[in-house]
């Protein structure tokens, strides 16, 4: 079922960016010192790319649903061999495709339909964005829109099961990130030179979320050294908080047979006679025995078996934090004090450019980002839009 979920994921993202991608060029390779790469082919020879791909997802998926018949390429492809091509019937033809593929997808396996979805809404959400600074910030603000980002993250939730490994959980996390530090850093506010670069981020960005949620790379493989040790640490710090709570509810019984195990000693030691050294032996034996019963009763709840979840909680967390650029993952917004009289001290000072500290949380985009490593096998249509805007 994962290999399924996967292809219609990849399937639907494919189907998104061939309708907002360019679909019609005149343009011919031109003869270069070396042979083009998939990004420097014309718009023609992509679509075509695209339209091959999207004929090996449908009879992948068709093999899976047994032969249930699915829409085909055919009448996209009748639109892109015509001259001179026409944008809007080649867009309205991929339009009616993608229509029947949601609905036949969904009625054969809602499973595979939340799929196809979910790689067309994030598509859209990493999507370049064209026309003038305005648009781009629009566009970027809607992409990263509050409620659009809950629902992508409920459809990841819900195909947490079928998908590849932290993949899921990580992207969730990763958008999550975007969306709290765009609801709290105001995108208004952004200069045309910031949202362009934030719209390259967001982009590369959704490179690695494709990867690993189309199964194209592990998850696990974006983890370093580090996070392997920070995600033990953090396993032990979620046991040892446990054990604390087992602690406390086990503290009545504890405490007799602290009490029992603390009279056994004191007969010991206040007469050396062979009875009271029994007495006391015997005492001690009955502290620990109570301890014991007390103890493996609540502890057969608690065993090596809870281990594995935090551990792969804490797993998913380091993924999401190799997804999200530095930016957005370290962000932390401003909290604003308690009190009439301390928010009126805390915007006094903020009025002082050296008051750094307290001054509301927005990262400063005027430098350039660290460069990313971009995951393996990048989408031929999305390093073709990062090379054009560069």
């Amino acid at each position: 079922m994962t290999s399924a979920v996967t292809t219609s994921f990849a399937f639907g993202w494919q189907m998104a960016r061939l309708y907002t991608g360019p679909l019609s060029s005149a343009a011919e390779p031109s003869l270069e010192e070396d042979l083009p790469g998939l990004s420097s082919l014309p718009a023609a020879q992509l679509v075509t790319l695209g339209l091959a791909q999207a004929d090996a997802a449908l009879g992948r998926l068709q093999a899976f649903l047994e032969g249930r018949q699915l829409p085909s390429t055919d009448a996209v492809r009748a639109e892109t061999v015509k001259r001179p091509p026409d944008r809007d019937a080649i867009r309205k033809a991929i339009l009616n495709l993608h229509i029947d593929l949601l609905v036949q997808l969904t009625a054969a396996d809602y499973r595979l339909g939340k799929a196809y979805g979910l790689g067309r809404a994030l598509a859209d959400t990493c999507a370049a964005a064209h026309g003038d600074d305005a648009e781009r910030k629009q566009a970027l603000g809607r992409h990263l829109e509050q409620h659009r980002a809950l629902v992508i993250t409920a459809w990841l939730e819900d195909l947490k099961t079928v998908l590849p490994a932290h993949a899921s959980q990580g992207v969730a996390d990763s958008l999550q990130l975007w969306e709290r530090w765009a609801a709290a850093a105001g995108l208004e506010g952004l200069d045309p030179a910031a949202v362009n670069d934030l719209t390259h981020e967001l982009h590369r960005c959704g490179q690695r979320w494709r990867a690993i949620l189309s199964g194209e790379k592990n998850a696990t493989d974006l983890l370093q050294i580090g996070d392997y040790v920070s995600a033990a640490r953090g396993t032990l710090v979620r046991a040892a908080a446990i054990a604390r709570a087992l602690a406390l509810r086990l503290w009545a019984p504890l405490s007799v047979a602290a009490v029992l195990i603390g009279v056994g000693i004191w007969l010991i030691i206040a007469n050396h006679s062979n009875a009271q050294v029994i007495a006391g032996l015997g005492t001690i034996a009955g502290g620990l025995g109570i301890t014991w019963r007390s103890a493996a009763g609540a502890l057969g709840h608690f065993s090596l078996d809870l281990v594995r979840p935090l551990w792969e909680a804490q797993i998913d967390i380091a993924v999401a934090s190799q997804l999200t650029p530095a930016i957005q993952r370290d962000f932390v917004p401003a909290l604003e004090p308690l009190g009439r009289w301390r928010r009126a001290w805390r915007r006094f000072r903020t009025l002082n450019p050296k008051a750094t500290r307290d001054a509301p949380g927005r990262p400063d985009l005027s430098q350039p980002a660290a460069p990313e490593t971009a995951a393996s096998g990048a989408d031929p249509a999305d390093t073709a839009v990062l090379e054009a805007e560069s």
